[in-house]
């Protein structure tokens, strides 16, 4: 009885180093699994789910468009990307490929938009008249072309609801004809004509009030020397040197709480956004009348000196 009393402890011990190992065999054969199935899953496209639908990337599988209402208003309809790559015998279409997905970010959502109403400065071929055909649906109300070859009129054949006018972008008096022409505002407008600086700038400021509530303004190619950004920052006719001129009389003069009086562009931008050669101006849905700067707290001034 002693022996076998001395005995049990080993043999407990054994049992308690045998349950670890298995543990331990258990432990590793989970974090394998767990391993496979990670790398097994990055193998496979990764899916954006949108309202009803889902987008892989493009070197993936699937290439589905959101479907959100019950109507189906975007359901079926063709990413971007997709009609262009699929685009083999159809109009001309020259774009960069990045593009892409700053379209799907900016402005796939107006597919939603019933009675949609845009205009593109820039035909070239009318591969962009099929494109945009092609991805807003029965959404698209209105596409309206601008080009200064006379020429582009024909594209008038690609639908009922696509116009084209003749002209020079960089004219005001062409621009305020297509205003008393076509009166209702434009949910989105782009440029994509001459890529001139001065012939941007003019279009902006023609066009701009012609732009919804919400709507979206493109700027495309813009490669060469621009500063249509600082521009639009500024607004209408403005300096950087006046906005330093007035930053400095803010921090000067203004104690707790000041307001400034926003410009003729501020009171709309919402947002400017800047891809590579692309760029997107949100406007506002109502208008900002002022910016408004405020001081909290003691610690604020020079080198952390405090005010009362």
């Amino acid at each position: 009885m002693a022996s076998n009393d001395k005995m049990r402890p080993l043999a407990l011990r054994g049992g308690n180093c045998c349950r670890l190992q298995v543990s331990v065999w258990v432990a590793h054969a989970l974090l394998v699994f767990v391993l496979v199935l990670s790398i097994s899953n990055n193998l496979k496209p990764h899916h954006v789910h949108y309202e009803g639908g889902s987008i892989a990337p493009r070197d993936g599988v699937e290439r589905r468009v959101p479907s959100p209402s019950a109507d189906g208003m975007c359901g079926g309809l063709p990413s971007f990307e997709e009609f262009f790559r699929s685009n083999q015998q159809g109009y001309g279409l020259h774009k960069w490929i990045h593009y892409f997905d700053t379209y799907e970010t900016h402005l796939r959502q107006y597919c939603y938009v019933k009675d949609l109403r845009m205009i593109e400065v820039g035909l070239q071929s009318g591969g962009s008249v099929a494109m945009w055909k092609a991805v807003m649906g029965n959404s698209l109300q209105l596409y309206l072309g601008v080009d200064i070859n006379p020429k582009q009129v024909r594209h008038e054949s690609q639908g009922s609801h696509v116009k084209v006018e003749i002209g020079d972008q960089g004219s005001p008096t062409f621009w305020r004809g297509v205003k008393e022409k076509y009166q209702q505002p434009f949910d989105i407008i782009i440029d994509d004509g001459s890529h001139l600086e001065e012939h941007m700038w003019v279009t902006f400021l023609e066009m701009w009030s012609q732009l919804r509530p919400g709507g979206t303004y493109v700027m495309e190619d813009i490669i060469s020397p621009n500063k249509i950004v600082e521009r639009i920052m500024n607004g209408y006719g403005e300096s950087p040197s006046h906005n330093q001129e007035l930053h400095a009389n803010v921090n000067e003069h203004c104690d707790r709480i000041c307001h400034v009086d926003t410009n003729a562009v501020q009171k709309w931008v919402e947002s400017i956004t800047v891809h590579p050669h692309i760029l997107y101006i949100k406007k506002r849905k109502e208008e900002l009348h002022v910016f408004t700067i405020q001081k909290i707290g003691k610690r604020i001034g020079l080198f952390g000196i405090g005010f009362d």
